[in-house]
């Protein structure tokens, strides 16, 4: 069951798109911030509920960015992303916390 909120927590991240506090970057950086606390949290089930709860309206709100995008557009959102100063420390986590 930990695992599994685990990974909705981080697909929400990765499904998450942003650049230099664009709305794509300040997902990255909401990202990063969840990711951050899900890591402190040693998979507490009580706290990744709390974690889930505290960043839902967030998490929607990048997920709403991705909706009636044309491939073209998800793929340009996927480069900004990558761009943000938040990506390669939010990747360098997601690789730690799998290899858990």
């Amino acid at each position: 069951m930990k695992k599994m909120v685990f990974f909705m927590l981080l697909s929400g991240s990765v499904a998450m798109v942003s650049c230099s506090k664009s709305e794509v970057c300040q997902c990255a950086d909401t990202a990063l911030a969840m990711m951050n606390e899900v890591k402190d949290s040693n998979m507490d089930q009580k706290k990744l509920e709390g974690i889930q709860g505290k960043y839902k309206a967030d998490m929607e709100k990048c997920d709403a960015l991705e909706k009636g995008k044309s491939k073209e557009d998800l793929e340009k959102m996927r480069k900004e992303f990558e761009a943000c100063d938040s990506y390669k420390e939010l990747e360098t986590l997601q690789k730690e916390m799998m290899q858990r």
